[in-house]
């Protein structure tokens, strides 16, 4: 089976606090919460690649140009087109550059809708559900990029970290 990877960013533990603060909240939800663990803000959505090996030494021998800045989740709003519950975030001067190199490092192809920073926190959300926008201030700063390979299993998806770079 080939493998998927992808490169993103972990939130701190203030940010996995309040996620976890809402899933016991909400625990009555007729969703998927999406294990804390495996929470994490995309950067390079998954590919399959067609050299892993180059890929990884791609990876680990990317240089940051710059520091990290820190990051602002806004809201967490149900995202009707997919199903989910995500954590909402404002544009970054720190991302957008840091994907476009990303982007040319790897040859992976522009998206065709414009990034927005978002972390998942539910999949599976009925449609029916009105669940309103609920404003959020959970900033964070990114302590290292990561190079995740998505695991599917029978029973969900995991996100095994297979290389970091520090951005400290």
């Amino acid at each position: 089976m080939p493998r998927r990877i992808f490169i993103g960013i972990k939130p701190d533990d203030y940010i996995i606090k309040n996620v976890q603060s809402m899933q016991e909240q909400l625990a009555f939800l007729p969703v998927h919460w999406v294990p804390l663990q495996n929470l994490h803000v995309t950067l390079l959505p998954p590919w399959k690649p067609g050299n892993y090996e180059k890929d990884l030494e791609t990876f680990n021998s990317l240089k940051t140009a710059q520091p990290s800045k820190p990051l602002t989740f806004t809201s967490v709003t149900f995202f009707k087109p997919k199903n989910i519950l995500w954590a909402v975030g404002r544009k970054s001067e720190f991302l957008t550059p840091l994907i476009k190199n990303l982007r040319t490092a790897f040859n992976r192809p522009e998206d065709e809708r414009k990034y927005l920073m978002h972390m998942t926190l539910a999949k599976h959300v009925a449609p029916e559900l009105h669940i309103p926008e609920v404003e959020v201030r959970w900033q964070f700063t990114a302590a290292a990029l990561i190079l995740f390979e998505s695991v599917q299993t029978k029973e969900n998806t995991e996100y095994k970290t297979l290389s970091t770079i520090s951005l400290t």
